[in-house]
C-alpha cells in the first residue's frame, strides 16, 4: 500500500510540473457526484496532451471512465499507467458529431489524463468536451446527440464494450423529437464473427406495438447491416438479436448507430448503403426518384446496384453498354440506337470501373453522342468515385455496378442479383480472381470446351478470356452445390441440346467422361470464396425475412 501511495504521489508531483505548461480548458471538467476536476490541454507537435488538474483514483467497483468528444476520424488516445506501457484505445469518429465512449475501468485504476495521437494535419479534429466516471453498463451504452442546432439527429452505440450472447438495444427515449418528416430511421449494425459457415442469428425489431423478425447470416469475419424504417413499416425503438448459443459464440456487436436518412433525391447520387436481402425487399414507393433507384452494396462497397424501373429505362442507359463490352460479336463496337433497336440486351447486368471508363472514353473519342441516361450513368459514376475525370480522359478508380429491374418478377430478380453478385465479388477481389482462375486452368480442354459452347450459346464474346472465366464462376455458384447437377444434367444441357442438336453427341460424351464436373468445381470456388470472404454459393444475402 505504501508503494502504491509513493507512485500516486510522484505521479501527483509530475502532474503538477506538467500543469505548469499546459493550459485550462473552459468549460471542460471530470466529475464524479460531488467532484469536479478542472482538464487542462496543450497542443505538441502531432499530440494533444489532456491532463485532470489533480489524478482521480476509482475506488468503487463497477464503474466505467466515460469521454464526450467530437472527432471528424477515428483516432488512437494513450492513456497513462503508474506502473507499465500506457494503455491504447481507439476513440470512433463520428463526423463531428458528439460522441460518448465508455472504458471500464478496475477499482485502484488512477486517471491523470490522455493523449490523442497524429493530429497534425488538421488540430481540430478531436476535440475534448467533457469527461467523468459512471457505471458500467453490462453491454453496450446509448447516447442520444443532437448535433447542436444543425438538425442531425443522431443514436450512437458506445464502442468501449463488446458482448457475446444475447443482444438486447432500446432506445425509444432517445427517439422522442427525432425528425422524420423527410426522413426514415436508419439502423446500422456492425459485427465481427470468427464462427464457421451457415451460422445465423435472428435480428428482431419492435416499435410502437410491430414487431418483425430477420434471419441474418453471419459471415465469417463480420460484416455491416443495414436496416430502414421504411422497409420494416414502422419506426423501429429496439432491436434484440438472439440465436442458438453455439452461432451467437464469439459474435461482438462492434457498433450501433441509429440516424435519419433523407427521402430527397440526393443531388450528388448518395447511394442507399444495403443488404442484397434488403435491395431486394425495398418499395420502389421509398425511392427518392421515379425511375431507378441507387444502393451500395454492404459487403463490397465499392460496388453500386442500380434498381431501375422498368427494362426500357434499364437498357436506355445499359444496352449500348452490354454490346461494347461483351455481346458476341459486338464487343468493342459503338452501336447507334436504331441498331440497338432491333437487338435484345440483358435482363441484368454487371461493369467494372476499368471497363466503364472504356466505353465513355470510346464514346468521346468516336464522338458519338450518348443518350441522356448513358451521361447520367457517368455522372453516377464519378460521383461515387468509380472512374474520374482526369486530363480529358475517364480514368477507372475502384468498384463497379450491378443492375436489374422491377420489371422481372420476384424469382428472376433474385436469380438476377444473386449471378450478377458474384460477378461483383470477382470484380472486387484480386485474391478470388487468382483462386477462381487456378480452378480454370486445372481444368482438362474438353471441360473448358463444354463451357465456351455454353457460353456461346448464350451470346457471350467466349474470345474474352476475362469474360469466360468470369462467367464460370457466377454460373457456378449462382445456385447452391448441392443444386448444380438438376440446373446443368436437367436444365440446361437438355434445352442446349434442342436448340443445337448437332452438339448432343459432345454433349454426352462430355457427360459420360466428367460426371462430377459441376460439382467438383463448384466445390472448389466456393471453398476459396468461403476462406476469403465467408460467402458460400447460392446465397449472398445477409438479411432474409
Amino acid at each position: 500500500m505504501k508503494k502504491y501511495i509513493s507512485i500516486l504521489l510522484l505521479l501527483s508531483a509530475s502532474i503538477l510540473v506538467l500543469s505548469s505548461c499546459l493550459t485550462k480548458l473552459p468549460g471542460v471538467v471530470f466529475t464524479d457526484k460531488g467532484t469536479t476536476i478542472p482538464v487542462l490541454g496543450k497542443k505538441s507537435g502531432d499530440d494533444y496532451t489532456y491532463r485532470l488538474k489533480d489524478p482521480f483514483t476509482v475506488l468503487t467497483p463497477g464503474k466505467s471512465v466515460y469521454l464526450v468528444y467530437t472527432s471528424t476520424q477515428d483516432v488512437t488516445a494513450e492513456i497513462p499507467v503508474p506502473e507499465g506501457e500506457p494503455l491504447q484505445i481507439t476513440l470512433p469518429g463520428g463526423k463531428g458529431a458528439r460522441l460518448h465512449y465508455q472504458l471500464p475501468v478496475k477499482t485502484g485504476f488512477v486517471l491523470s489524463g490522455l493523449t490523442v495521437k497524429g493530429l497534425s494535419e488538421n488540430r481540430d479534429s478531436f476535440t475534448l468536451l467533457s469527461a467523468g466516471l459512471e457505471e458500467t453498463v453490462d453491454g453496450y451504452r446509448f447516447r442520444y446527440v443532437r448535433d447542436g442546432g444543425s438538425g442531425k439527429d443522431t443514436v450512437f452505440l458506445n464502442k468501449g464494450l463488446v458482448q457475446t450472447g444475447e443482444f438486447e438495444f432500446s432506445f425509444k427515449e432517445q427517439l422522442q423529437g427525432f425528425n422524420t418528416r423527410l426522413n426514415q430511421i436508419q439502423i446500422r449494425i456492425a459485427y465481427d464473427y470468427p464462427g464457421e459457415k451457415d451460422s445465423e442469428a435472428v435480428v428482431t425489431l419492435e416499435g410502437k406495438g410491430s414487431r418483425k423478425e430477420h434471419t441474418v447470416t453471419l459471415f465469417k469475419g463480420g460484416s455491416t447491416l443495414y436496416f430502414y424504417s421504411g422497409e420494416e413499416g414502422f419506426f423501429p425503438d429496439s432491436v434484440t438479436v438472439t440465436g442458438e448459443n453455439e452461432a451467437l459464440m464469439g459474435l461482438k456487436i462492434t457498433s450501433l448507430e441509429i440516424k435519419p436518412f433523407s427521402r430527397l433525391v440526393p443531388v450528388d447520387y448518395l447511394p442507399i448503403p444495403a443488404d442484397i436481402g434488403v435491395m431486394l425487399n425495398y418499395p420502389s414507393k421509398l425511392w427518392r426518384r421515379s425511375d431507378f433507384e441507387i444502393f451500395s452494396w454492404n459487403l463490397f462497397p465499392d460496388f453500386l446496384l442500380i434498381d431501375f424501373k422498368d427494362y426500357a429505362l434499364q437498357a436506355a442507359a445499359l444496352k449500348r453498354l452490354a454490346f461494347f463490352t461483351e455481346k458476341k460479336g459486338y464487343a468493342g463496337t459503338l452501336l447507334d440506337n436504331r441498331t440497338l433497336a432491333l437487338l435484345h440486351g440483358w435482363n441484368a447486368h454487371d461493369y467494372r470501373a476499368q471497363d466503364l471508363a472504356l466505353f465513355f472514353n470510346t464514346a468521346a473519342d468516336k464522338q458519338v453522342k450518348l443518350n441522356k441516361e448513358e451521361y447520367e450513368l457517368l455522372d453516377i459514376l464519378i460521383s461515387n468515385g468509380i472512374v474520374k475525370r482526369e486530363n480529358n480522359l475517364y480514368k477507372p478508380v475502384s468498384g463497379g455496378f450491378l443492375a436489374y429491374s422491377r420489371e422481372s418478377s420476384d424469382r428472376l430478380r433474385y436469380l438476377f442479383i444473386t449471378h450478377e453478385g458474384y460477378h461483383g465479388v470477382y470484380f472486387s477481389s484480386p485474391e478470388y480472381r487468382r483462386a477462381v482462375h487456378e480452378v480454370w486452368n486445372s481444368l482438362s480442354e474438353s471441360e473448358k470446351d463444354f463451357w465456351k459452347i455454353f457460353l456461346n450459346w448464350k451470346r457471350y464474346n467466349t474470345e474474352d478470356l476475362y469474360l469466360v472465366v468470369n462467367e464460370f464462376q457466377a454460373y457456378l455458384m449462382q445456385q447452391k452445390i448441392k443444386n448444380i447437377d438438376d440446373y446443368y444434367k436437367n436444365y440446361i444441357i437438355p434445352k442446349l441440346k434442342k436448340s443445337v442438336p448437332t452438339l448432343s453427341a459432345k454433349l454426352d460424351s462430355f457427360l459420360e467422361e466428367y460426371p462430377d464436373h459441376f460439382v467438383i468445381s463448384a466445390g472448389k470456388v466456393e471453398a476459396a470464396l468461403y476462406r476469403l470472404y465467408g460467402i458460400t454459393s447460392g446465397e449472398l444475402r445477409c438479411v432474409r425475412d
